[in-house]
């Protein structure tokens, strides 16, 4: 039975939702630095490029949330229909085979010792699709307390695993399957509430169109990914003969400066997308608040990044964790820019503008990858210029389809 407070977009929404994203959020924050202080900077290299390919998938593969949020939230309820099921196992199964035959591909040479790790992110890629799916269908219903279950038992178990794993094995490999591990637990929590609530995944729209919709979302998702989680694989892939260690050094602190800003903002993708698409003019002005927020809390915690982040590096995580104070503020800046480009996206997505969405965070990957692959030859440089420079891009990109898309609605409605 769906109360008042299920179906609110507002503060109490948002209040469950953060709730559960601040339990995955800090789980994952926890797990970088038990590994960190376990593994060593070289090994750290290794986890950490795992750590990006299956987040990298997982990421693309949100694009399938996000649609199922969509297409539950605008669903006139019959039960016949498109199944969500169908739809997240075709889409599970073909990234697993995705995965495992580019592997070669993909595969940087610091994976040679632990090339186990490829199947563990293959069945993260499956387990997530239908996790995926099914978060998208609780957020689209707005049953936004199962919905943060649904995070607080991944986030929660995928911690408790991987401390297990640390205290009785360790090693690279236990600790990647301890991590997707996740997955089905957090399946297993969406199924039970689900079925205790009586929602049918079913929705008007075909599978056709949902697989439509969802590549198109994905593309974008692709480049969300590889800028976020993806991107300590292409840092990997652009190294230009930086050390291992420095590859290790500079993929915590990405991970580091990237969780306490973004993983909640990506949790709460499907709750921008269901409160954008109720809204009506009040979108530009609403987006306008939560880019500038976003982007003001990046810069005032880029400051004090800046003036402890290397002392705090080096104390928590050993004398070979050690950055520059500017490397680390420019990089929690370009964790603000990203955040503020997730929040655009939704606002797009919500109103099936998915073409612009693409545009925006495509122009975005394009740069940052041009920037990382002919900018300076210091990593430690190259890396937040990237990450600056492609988001902010994007950012303005996307403003501009907001506006212009609210400045059509006006004129339709004169």
């Amino acid at each position: 039975m769906t109360t008042p407070d299920d179906d609110r977009t507002g503060g109490r929404a948002v209040l469950i939702v953060m709730v559960g994203t601040g339990v995955i959020g800090l789980s994952g924050l926890l797990i970088l630095a038990f590994t960190a202080r376990v593994l060593g900077a070289t090994d750290y290299a290794a986890f950490g490029v795992f750590w990006s390919a299956v987040f990298f998938v997982v990421a693309v593969l949100f694009g399938a949330q996000q649609e199922s949020t969509r297409a539950i939230a605008q669903s006139d309820g019959r039960t016949s229909g498109s199944s969500l099921l169908v739809f997240a196992l075709v889409l599970g199964g073909a990234a697993a085979a995705l995965v495992l035959t580019t592997s070669p591909i993909w595969r940087p040479a610091t994976l040679d010792r632990h090339w186990q790790v490829v199947l563990a992110v293959a069945v993260g890629g499956l387990a997530y699709a239908l996790t995926g799916v099914l978060a998208g269908a609780l957020a689209g219903a707005g049953r936004w307390y199962a919905y943060a279950s649904m995070l607080i038992a991944e986030g929660a178990s995928r911690l408790l695993l991987v401390v297990l794993v640390i205290a009785v094995a360790g090693g690279v490999t236990p600790l990647a399957w301890a991590v997707v591990v996740a997955y089905p637990i957090a399946l297993l929590s969406a199924a039970v509430a689900l079925r205790r609530q009586g929602l049918r995944l079913r929705v008007d729209d075909s599978i056709g169109k949902l697989l439509g919709n969802t590549l198109k979302t994905m593309v974008a998702a692709a480049s969300v990914a590889a800028l976020v989680n993806g991107f300590p694989l292409l840092m990997s892939t652009f190294a230009r003969g930086a050390t291992e260690s420095t590859v290790g050094v500079l993929t915590l602190a990405v991970m580091l400066t990237r969780a306490p800003l973004l993983v909640p903002l990506m949790a709460l993708q499907s709750l921008l997308i269901k409160r954008f698409s109720e809204e009506g003019q009040s979108i530009t002005r609403t987006l306008a608040r939560l880019v500038l927020g976003c982007i003001g809390i990046a810069a005032l915690l880029g400051l004090a990044a800046a003036v402890i982040g290397p002392e705090l590096l080096r104390s928590v995580f050993g004398a070979e964790f050690e950055l520059p104070g500017h490397t680390l503020g420019l990089l929690v800046l370009s964790s603000g820019l990203i955040g503020a480009l997730s929040m655009s996206s939704p606002a797009l997505v919500a109103h099936n503008r998915h073409g612009q969405n693409v545009i925006g965070w495509i122009s975005a990957l394009a740069v940052s990858v041009a920037v990382l692959a002919a900018g300076p030859n210091d990593l430690e440089v190259r890396v937040p210029l990237a990450l600056l420079a492609g988001p902010l891009l994007g950012l303005v990109l996307h403003l501009v389809m907001v506006h212009r898309m609210t400045a059509t609605r006006r004129e339709a409605i004169r």
